[in-house]
């Protein structure tokens, strides 16, 4: 009974330690987040530019994908 109770108290002061921390997997502080390019809106084709236009026609294509 008294092992029970041991890891117990041990479980229960990891728990209350866990708690206690202020977000120990925080690097930056709340609210603050890297200047990182991903971090922002997602790009999509038509808002910068982008060097492939498709093709128009069909055979336009299959040229494009025997190059690709």
């Amino acid at each position: 009974m008294s092992r029970l109770l041991l890891v117990a108290v041990v479980g229960l002061s990891f728990v209350v330690c866990d708690l206690h921390a202020a977000r120990p997997d925080r690097v930056f502080p709340e609210g603050k987040s890297p200047a990182d390019s991903r971090l922002g809106s997602i790009r999509k084709l038509g808002d910068q530019y982008h060097p492939w236009s498709p093709p128009s026609t069909r055979k336009a294509w299959v040229a494009e994908a025997r190059r690709v």
